[in-house]
């Protein structure tokens, strides 16, 4: 929880503290891989489909299993409706093979109303999949003709104040992510599963499709990837094996500082770290598009990435642009500081997106949080000519926040909810 600008996991509460909930959606088109498409670019001149405000659910907190509560959620302007299918390590759905806890009702009385097969006792009703407010949540958002977005928080599956019986390491110790001491990294960040572990990959992509099944609605997925910023994790047993199988050489014996010559192997290391996260990104989007190849999907990046140092980023790993760019996603929410459109990294992500793909492509604004609706601005474009508001991203994580006027808002309780 030492990044103040997540809104995924468990960084919720770092945005209320810091202040810092903007990001901005920027649209491609879906596409083939890489080159892979004779020289078309992947990137779409256009943002259609990408939608103008959108509210993102945290079913941890907010009980969707109350009629009332999701009626309020649907009473908001928005039209798309983010909801999490793997969060924190935890996810809605009864999928007793995946180490996942599932998402409980917030209280015994809220699954008063569930269908009860007959035979089953209150307690095995417990075990029942919390679907009667998910599935009903989605379902009444496309009869509003509200597109609904599964989010899958790929490896953060452990947050600071999991339970251990929500703790997926407990039982399965070999899927967490490690650094050159033997320990997950910083107890404050929680415990990473392993990009670098085929097992890890294996899980999530039946993950993928399991949840398409459940949740057959679902219009699009959005994807946040990569590992924690405050320490280098990549020396598990499955992470050294594997390069050593492909390299011939342990990660742990690289020096990460020297002359160039000497930096030789640990830039193959850095990519091959790059490349294994990016792999994982292509397969879960593939799974989410079997039998639907222009699904969207959307990630999650930091606007500040490509302005970090080489270290930072292969300490990160979320190269969203190169995601972006073979089409394995085709929407990437950026996350900037509070100065938004003005921001330093906002700007450079903006240009580095306008460089590397086609001329006038339009851009998003972003829009400040606010506790009320008083002194918010839709925004304008970036992008030469543009004149219409463009699609923006506000993250609120109060719904004493939500106003007629919030654009992409977190949900986090519902209490105060209008």
């Amino acid at each position: 929880m030492s990044e103040p600008r997540r809104w995924g996991a468990a960084r919720l509460t770092p945005f209320v503290v810091a202040g810092l909930a903007l990001s901005a959606v920027l649209s491609a088109a879906p596409s083939s891989r890489a080159a892979e498409n004779a020289g078309a670019p992947a990137f779409s001149a256009t943002r259609s489909g990408i939608p103008h405000r959108s509210i993102f659910v945290d079913i941890r907190t907010v009980d969707i299993s109350r009629r009332e509560t999701r009626e309020r959620i649907l009473r908001q302007p928005v039209d798309r409706l983010i909801v999490p299918l793997l969060i924190g390590g935890r996810t809605p759905l009864a999928l007793p093979s995946f180490p996942f806890a599932q998402i409980r009702p917030r209280t015994t009385s809220a699954i008063a109303g569930s269908r009860r097969q007959p035979g089953r006792s209150a307690a095995a009703s417990l075990a029942l999949p919390y679907d009667d407010g998910l599935t009903k949540l989605i379902q009444e958002a496309k009869a509003r003709h509200i597109s609904v977005y599964g989010f899958v928080d790929c490896l953060h599956w452990k947050t600071l104040d999991a339970a251990p019986a929500e703790d997926p390491f407990v039982k399965h110790p070999g899927l967490a992510e490690k650094d050159d001491v033997g320990r997950c990294g910083l107890p404050s960040d929680g415990t990473y599963a392993s990009p670098f572990n085929p097992e890890v990959a294996s899980l999530l992509v039946r993950f993928v499709r399991l949840s398409k099944q459940q949740c057959p609605h679902l219009d699009g997925l959005v994807l946040e990837c990569h590992l924690p910023i405050s320490t280098l994790l990549g020396y598990s047993d499955a992470a050294r094996l594997n390069y050593i199988s492909a390299h011939g050489i342990d990660p742990i014996d690289l020096p990460l500082y020297g002359s160039p010559d000497q930096m030789k192997d640990v830039m193959t290391w850095v990519e091959w770290r790059r490349q294994a996260t990016a792999t994982l990104v292509h397969q879960m989007s593939a799974a989410f598009r079997e039998g639907a190849p222009n699904a969207p999907i959307a990630a999650i990046g930091r606007a500040d990435y490509y302005r970090l140092q080489t270290g930072v980023q292969n300490t990160l790993l979320e190269d969203w642009l190169s995601w972006l760019t073979v089409g394995d996603v085709s929407e990437v929410i950026l996350e900037t500081d509070i100065k938004g459109p003005k921001s330093p990294d906002y700007l450079s992500a903006v240009d580095l997106l306008n460089r590397a793909h086609v001329a006038g492509r339009q851009s998003v604004v972003v829009t400040e949080p606010s506790a009320s609706s008083e002194g918010h601005s839709a925004g304008s474009s970036l992008a030469a000519g543009e004149t219409e508001p463009a699609p923006t991203v506000e993250l609120i994580t109060s719904v004493s926040q939500l106003s007629p006027r919030s654009a992409v808002t977190n949900i986090t309780s519902g209490e105060k909810m209008p």
